[in-house]
């Protein structure tokens, strides 16, 4: 293709950097496109939801139509080779009908691809379409929404490999991840896409009641080390948390099992900047998981 591809993935942990870039056609600097971003580590989910007000194409799933031969001029129309490495000049008809309405006789191949077929098609030299940032922020949306993390739960307390008591209160917490950016550029065009994380909500797998469902500011706040009173019967409080008044038998698990099913869901806003200026709110994204969660009933036993 026309365009230069570059997505740089940089890990917080780690400072490891890996680029990858496919080759780019001999043309002018306004018809490459750049994308560049940056996580903590990729997500690996399912895209989540839309980004609202545009698309990454025309309405019918095609890509933007790209210059791949600029300005041929029309006593060139007999040239019939490989210009430019692996396309060849195709449809003289076309080029000649494009080119006389071109006041210096040339013609400009454009390409878009058409659910990964390719597609051509001949405009008047000087014509060729001109990139905004709405034909770039699509990209950029995507690649940051893809490297959104699921929210981790090791901060949870108690850890979910090793479940809760009834009545013990479980601080709700994840890690609390790096914000995300992915910018897009097309010479001096360019859309940058920034997503940071605000908030969580958690559903605690209880049947029959919204109750269990918890919103937390941020990632919420991890356990303290502060141990229980036990001759007093006293917890202490997590600033986001939740108690579960039943153990996890099927009875009343609503799933039929030995667990409750939990859900939490992390919410990411996102805002989009734009070399026209633009500085604008764009489709939050959220991200998430699902585990089983263990909750035991106290055991006394007596002497006597």
């Amino acid at each position: 293709m026309s365009y230069k591809l570059i997505v740089l993935a940089v890990s917080a942990a780690t400072g490891l950097t890996v680029c990858a870039s496919a080759a780019m056609a001999d043309e002018p600097a306004p018809t490459s496109v750049e994308i560049v971003a940056t996580a903590a580590d990729p997500g690996g989910g399912d895209g989540g939801p839309e980004a609202g007000g545009g698309d990454a194409g025309d309405d019918d799933g095609c890509t933007p139509w790209e210059v791949n031969i600029r300005e041929l001029p029309v006593e060139d129309m007999t040239v019939n080779v490989d210009l430019t490495g692996d396309i060849p000049v195709r449809d003289p008809d076309g080029f000649v009908a494009a080119a006389s309405q071109s006041p210096d006789g040339t013609a400009s191949l454009l390409r878009r691809e058409c659910g990964g077929i390719p597609e051509f098609t001949w405009v008047p030299g000087g014509q060729e379409p001109v990139v905004t940032v709405d034909d770039l922020w699509p990209g950029a949306y995507d690649e940051a929404r893809n490297r959104i993390p699921l929210p981790d739960v090791a901060p949870l307390a108690p850890p979910v490999f090793q479940g809760t008591l009834v009545n013990a209160p479980l601080w709700l917490a994840v890690a609390p991840p790096d914000p995300v950016s992915a910018r897009a550029e097309a010479g001096a065009v360019w859309a940058q896409v920034d997503a940071t994380f605000v908030g969580l909500t958690w559903d605690l797998g209880v049947p029959g009641t919204d109750d269990d469902v918890i919103e937390c500011d941020g990632p919420g706040d991890p356990w303290t080390g502060e141990p229980p009173v036990w001759a007093e019967e006293q917890w202490p409080t997590p600033p986001c948390g939740f108690n579960y008044e039943q153990p996890s038998t099927p009875e009343h698990t609503g799933n039929g099992n030995f667990w409750y099913d939990v859900t939490v869901t992390a919410h990411w806003d996102v805002q989009l900047t734009g070399s026209d200026g633009r500085d604008v709110a764009l489709d939050p994204i959220d991200r998430t998981f699902e585990f089983q969660y263990v909750v035991y009933e106290w055991q006394t036993v007596g002497t006597g």
